[in-house]
């Protein structure tokens, strides 16, 4: 990559808030990549997302992201952007296919990456065992699990932190015994752009014979595990709460209930009483959690 190139790739980078930086940051490197040695206009811009269309067949929703952080590159570089308002990627209703994948499936990944099935696939390894644990113990993006650094496991507290997507609330959700083992040993000393989770995850379909559903990312699990926990007889707020989903601001008993306490005799993370009884809560009827302790 020149350096001019670079420079563009960097002062978008620069832009961005610290969480932003890793999975914002990979968009905007791919899309330079391609264009070094051409011009940043719009013909450009048209054929890499028809790229993304026809030859990646990446989601309409995902596209039109895409669009938006090329929307800032260029805004950053102050460099003309040659769309108007309306010219962006549109989310076709018929397009919409956010499917659940199936709990059984699931099970059969955990069972997997323990060694308690043959793989149809790669080997298992930690990177594995710890992104498929946080992915069903607490439903986390693809884009949150791509931030997370050494720093967020707090293993004396026994606490994860989440730093949540999509405008949601940002929090610590206690570890349960049997998945801290998994966190620690891959320890985020690696980062993991969105691109490599992806893979990571069609490696985990592979294992369980799933390369067929291409329709079927992270968030497949998110969504079953949504459902089960509501199948579970848990309320809408309490798995929203639990799922990191935004919350009014006018709701002043989780905001004040769920804050962290600091203070002169405070040395390690703690969650609010809201955030840590609802943790109990759920993981006391956690669907998917005891496929990890399973002898």
């Amino acid at each position: 990559m020149t350096s001019n190139y670079q420079q563009i790739l960097a002062n978008y980078v620069d832009s961005l808030p610290d969480k932003a930086k890793a999975p914002y940051g990979a968009i905007a490197a791919r899309f330079i990549r391609f264009a070094e040695g051409r011009q940043l206009n719009a013909d450009t811009v048209r054929t890499w997302d028809k790229r993304l269309k026809d030859k990646e067949h990446m989601s309409d929703g995902t596209r039109r992201k895409t669009w938006g952080v090329l929307h800032r590159l260029f805004a950053v570089n102050e460099i003309p952007w040659p769309f108007k308002r309306g010219d962006a990627p549109v989310i076709k209703q018929q397009s919409v296919y956010a499917p659940a994948l199936a709990a059984l499936d699931i099970h059969h990944m955990v069972d997997v990456v323990l060694g308690r099935r043959p793989s149809q696939g790669p080997a298992s390894t930690e990177e594995h065992r710890c992104f498929l644990a946080i992915a069903t113990t607490w439903g986390c993006r693809r884009e949150e699990m791509s931030t997370m650094q050494p720093d967020y496991i707090d293993t004396k507290a026994g606490l994860l932190f989440v730093a949540t997507a999509k405008k949601g609330r940002e929090r610590y959700h206690i570890i349960p015994d049997a998945v801290m083992p998994h966190l620690q040993a891959w320890g985020f000393t690696k980062p993991e752009s969105p691109d490599r989770l992806s893979a990571l995850f069609n490696e985990l379909k592979a294992m369980v014979a799933l390369a067929r559903l291409e329709d079927v990312g992270w968030h497949s699990i998110r969504r079953s595990l949504t459902k089960e926990l509501l199948r579970a007889g848990l309320s809408e707020a309490d798995v929203g709460a639990y799922m990191r989903w935004g919350r009014s601001s006018s709701n002043m008993v989780l905001r004040y209930g769920g804050s962290m306490t600091v203070g002169s005799e405070t040395e390690e993370a703690d969650l609010g009483v809201v955030d840590r009884e609802l943790d109990k809560k759920i993981l006391a009827v956690h669907p998917f959690l005891p496929w990890w302790s399973q002898i």
